[in-house]
């Protein structure tokens, strides 16, 4: 019978062939999309691959081998949720390679939807089935997901310790490398974090980035750089930190791995948070969110709003913070995760914020008894909660309850680890002997923890910006001001009152916490009707302390450093034979505005004399007290340390008035500003330099963002190496590689250019020096905290580079960084630069006139007097020019053409 075109019959058969072709194309077609996937997985083109497999399985979708492929290409990117939606039932899968992975892969999805108990279920029979297909490496792989569950959502350390390594063993006599390194990753993890082992980065982390970077594993070795990030993290080193895991993020995000990112993104979150700069860690904690919410990790999402309600409890408002993890803690099963007993606890302190000791009672006792089973005791986890305990029933008045926790703490000390624990421990014990009126032994157990946390944070050098508990420090300076207790400072004391308080690299303020603060300002009014000596500083066991101090400021020198007392500000006074406190005459609020005012006056020459009236006033309240007491009498020269605001403050412009004649202060005194006590104790002279003479920069323009040109900044320079001799990089030649290899060989640094300040990220402020040898042109903070150098001077004549700023962004912080501080962690011995905005017309003549004193000063201006040499500088301009005023001889007079400029470091 033969067919007719275009009939019913016809049309149906045509049908029915291409029916039969496209049956017989899928499987080609779909075999191609699982090729293209293992290229693109090989080739860490991870979103490629998992796409590949998602066509696959779209083509085969009876295929469990496809299906299980598509399940795993989604959990390599991290999204578990659709791993497990594609994966479904792993019992319903019949060929027996895809079902021993199926019971892998939804294992892992269950850890990440924080089912530890229901995960380590699947974890087993995925082994059990690997075991009886004899596959090693299957089953080495899911012993190694099972270890993970073990210690990190059930707290079983012992238990994944013993299987991890096994696991270690085997695999390197199998030679399966990757395995090795995948391994040796989860025995740093767990002992660094969980059994506090302090040679996990040594034995463990950095021998499996070394694997993983020769295998070419990107995944691992982005995995292995966040490890080793929160190591540093971990011991204060943020620069470091802060490298390795942006390095980290980069890779995860070419990779395409989304619940990598999602995690780097929360570390940083975590970071700016913990350093205090809750802006932005909470944009880095809701990209961290958002993205985790796409990939269904319910245990990442949980620890990030976590940290989102730390930052609210951080901004004050505890009841926000609360209300944002209360449903994470109620959910069913959470009880179940390690994390939970840790997120219970946390609750405690932002009820005792709110006054509902009942509630934070509740928190810790429900975490004490929620921990998951058959897991390990955490004993500083133990010493914690019964720590915080204690302080909820001195809260209360139930002095023998605390008394009867501490017992208990303490019964935990000899097995405790963590720095934190033991503060909060002796915080408390020093608490209940103040209790019993043992004030004696409240300072003993104080100054013990205080060594505790010093000893601590300053394990890394570099631990700028390392927010620590001071609490112990607040409270121990509170007793030692009180008239009984400032007869037992002792060395370490004293140090903490003259070092730690003044040094950006040691906390300074760490007084000034609320705590410390509400309590001394109780004390202050009672003090005023009596006299303003009875803040003593000398005693008998100062004085050797003192002596070294003294010996180190000369005898026409005073030490000042100011420090803010919630609204009252202290001034701590020390000469070569004298040393006091004295409360000036101002309040917080009203120095701020005084100190706002003074710098918008200053900085505008156009407004003549506006200014004197408001430098007067702020002469009056912070120099004339001390002046009255007797501290400069015969002082010629001034090492001021500021507090809050008094940073922002060009102090060479205070005014006194005498006859109707002014003057400024740097006309009296000469002026520098020592970040700490230390550099007053270090002799006179210089580091050894293969270069004598001067290193100056001169760009006028050329910088990688566009910048207004500086006309005077060759000139500058050349004139800086006439003074001193050495070399002038000018123009196109002041590159950042030319900085970088010829800087750490010379004695003096001058850098005419600009400079870009970066309030929120201060890491990231910038020399602007010009590109080229490889390097931008952006000379940034982190890369100077990195260099090391050992220049005499380094001069910073860019405007206001002598601003640093906090973590959070705010100028007077007490973990302030910026350029300055940098240059002097990297080795300088004093910065010279500009508070204020740097007029490029006046710079050239203040400088001059600076390096030709500086030289004249010795005949080896390497031991002469910096601070003197400026304020023979700033006094020129102060004068005037010899000749009547003329464009040839212009009229720098006004503050803003002198006054900006700081000394910071050693003056000599």
């Amino acid at each position: 019978m033969s067919l007719r075109i275009g009939s019913p019959q016809s049309i149906g058969a045509w049908l029915v062939g291409l029916f039969g072709v496209g049956l017989l194309a899928t499987g080609p077609v779909a075999e191609h999309c699982r090729t293209q996937a293992d290229r693109a997985a090989s080739e860490w083109r991870l979103t490629e691959a998992a796409s590949s497999t998602q066509w696959a399985l779209r083509l085969r979708p009876y295929s469990d081998e496809a299906r299980v492929g598509a399940a795993s290409a989604l959990q390599r990117v991290g999204n578990f949720r659709l791993s497990d939606r594609t994966l479904g039932d792993p019992a319903l899968i019949d060929e027996p390679d895809a079902r021993a992975l199926a019971y892998h892969l939804a294992a892992v999805n269950r850890f990440h939807f924080a089912q530890p108990a229901e995960a380590l279920r699947l974890h087993t029979t995925s082994q059990d089935s690997y075991r009886e297909l004899r596959d090693l490496k299957g089953e080495l792989s899911a012993t190694i997901a099972h270890a993970r569950t073990l210690y990190h959502g059930l707290g079983r350390h012992a238990q994944a310790l013993e299987l991890l390594e096994n696991v270690l063993k085997r695999a390197r006599d199998a030679d399966l490398r990757a395995l090795e390194a995948t391994t040796l990753r989860h025995l740093g993890a767990l002992r660094w974090w969980f059994l506090d082992d302090h040679t996990a980065l040594g034995n463990f982390y950095q021998p499996a980035l070394s694997l993983y970077e020769e295998l070419d594993h990107r995944a691992g070795v982005a995995a292995m750089l966040s490890n080793i990030s929160l190591v540093h993290r971990s011991n204060g080193d943020m620069n470091s930190f802060l490298d390795l895991q942006t390095r980290s993020l980069a890779l995860y995000q070419e990779t395409g791995d989304l619940f990598g990112e999602s995690e780097s993104q929360r570390h940083l979150g975590q970071f700016y948070s913990s350093v205090g700069n809750f802006r932005e860690g909470r944009e880095w904690l809701r990209r961290s969110l958002a993205l985790t919410k796409r990939t269904g990790d319910r245990l990442g999402e949980e620890e990030i709003l976590f940290s989102l309600a730390y930052v609210l409890g951080q901004l004050g408002d505890p009841a926000a913070a609360i209300r944002t993890v209360l449903p994470t803690l109620e959910r069913e099963g959470a009880a179940n995760s390690v994390a939970h007993k840790y997120r219970q606890s946390g609750l405690a302190p932002w009820h005792m914020e709110l006054g509902d000791y009942d509630a934070a009672q509740r928190a810790v006792v429900k975490a004490r008894s929620t921990q998951p089973e058959n897991g390990d005791v955490d004993v500083s986890f133990e010493t914690a909660s019964l720590v915080t305990l204690a302080e909820i029933a001195l809260a209360r008045g139930r002095i023998q309850e605390a008394a009867s926790l501490v017992e208990q703490a303490e019964a935990f000390a000899s097995d405790v680890d963590s720095y934190r624990s033991l503060i909060g421990l002796r915080r408390v014990q020093a608490e209940l002997a103040e209790q019993h009126g043992d004030r004696d032994r409240a300072i003993v157990l104080l100054q013990e923890g205080s060594r505790i946390e010093r000893a601590t944070v300053d394990r890394s050098p570099s631990a700028i910006g390392n927010l620590s508990d001071s609490r112990v420090d607040d409270r121990l300076l509170e007793l030692l001001l009180l008239e009984d207790g400032a007869n037992r400072l002792d060395e370490s004391t004293f140090d903490l009152s003259t070092q730690r308080l003044a040094s950006v690299f040691e906390h300074i303020e760490t007084v000034g916490r609320k705590q410390a603060r509400n309590a001394i300002r109780r004390l202050l009014p009672s003090r005023r009707t009596r006299s303003e000596d009875r803040f003593p500083m000398e005693n008998s066991e100062t004085e050797r302390r003192l002596s070294v101090v003294q010996g180190g400021l000369g005898p026409h020198t005073a030490l000042v450093y100011y420090l803010s007392l919630g609204e009252d500000l202290l001034a701590f006074a020390i000469t070569a034979d004298k040393a006091g406190v004295v409360l000036l005459p101002v309040q917080k609020r009203q120095l701020e505005t005084k100190v706002r005012l003074a710098r918008e006056l200053i900085e505008d020459a156009s407004n003549g004399t506006d200014w004197r009236p408001v430098l007067r006033d702020l002469q009056t309240r912070l120099i004339a007290p001390l002046e009255r007491r007797g501290f400069l009498g015969g002082i010629r020269k001034l090492a001021i340390v500021p507090t809050g605001p008094l940073y922002d403050l060009p102090f060479a412009a205070l005014v006194t008035e005498h006859a109707g004649k002014m003057r400024h202060l740097v006309e009296d005194f000469a002026l520098f500003s020592p970040p700490s006590a230390s550099f007053l104790e270090e002799p006179a002279g210089s580091n050894d330099h293969a270069n004598s003479g001067a290193l100056a920069f001169g760009i006028g323009a050329g910088w990688p963002k566009p910048l207004p040109s500086l006309i005077n900044a060759e000139a500058e320079a050349s004139a800086v190496v006439a003074a001193l001799g050495g070399s002038a990089l000018l123009d196109k030649n002041g590159t950042e590689s030319a900085f970088k290899q010829r800087a750490p060989n010379y004695r003096w640094i001058h850098l005419a250019t600009h400079a870009v300040m970066e309030p929120r990220l201060p890491l990231l402020s910038t020399v602007a020096l010009v590109e080229g040898g490889g390097e931008d042109g952006a000379l940034t903070v982190r890369e100077i905290l990195d260099s090391r150098l050992t220049a005499d001077l380094i001069t910073l004549g860019a405007c206001r580079s002598g601003r640093g700023f906090s973590a959070g962004g705010s100028p007077s912080g007490f973990d302030r960084l910026g350029l300055v501080e940098a240059f002097l962690y990297a080795g300088a011995r004093s910065v010279l630069a500009s508070q204020i905005d740097a007029r490029d017309s006046s710079a050239i003549q203040l400088m001059t006139s600076f390096y030709r004193s500086l030289a004249a000063s010795s005949s080896n201006p390497t031991t002469g007097d910096r601070a003197h040499a400026l304020a023979v500088a700033q006094r020129q301009m102060i004068l005037g020019p010899s000749q009547p005023h003329s464009e040839a001889t212009p009229n720098f007079q006004h503050p803003a053409h002198w006054a900006g400029f700081v000394l910071v470091g050693s003056d000599r």
